[in-house]
């Protein structure tokens, strides 16, 4: 799974080509969101990113995230494979 920063630059690389009218972005979007506005902004996107990867929404995405780095950070301090 990616980290937070990973996705949310994502996320920006992903508005940046829709803004230049990248088909494959927009089109991408439209699998993902289906619902997102004509003019999407940053908060549509990470909605996007987080349909992509299972969540339903950027929060749960975020929370998702965050509690693998929390265990990934105890296992490594643990000094456990």
């Amino acid at each position: 799974m990616s980290t937070l920063d990973n996705l949310r630059r994502e996320a920006k690389r992903w508005l940046k080509a829709l803004r230049a009218k990248d088909p494959s972005a927009r089109e991408r979007l439209r699998r993902a969101h289906p619902a997102a506005p004509s003019e999407p902004g940053l908060r549509d996107i990470q909605h996007a990113i987080a349909r992509e990867l299972g969540e339903q929404s950027w929060i749960t995405l975020k929370a998702s995230v965050s509690r693998r780095e929390d265990e990934s950070a105890r296992v490594m301090s643990l000094g456990e494979p």
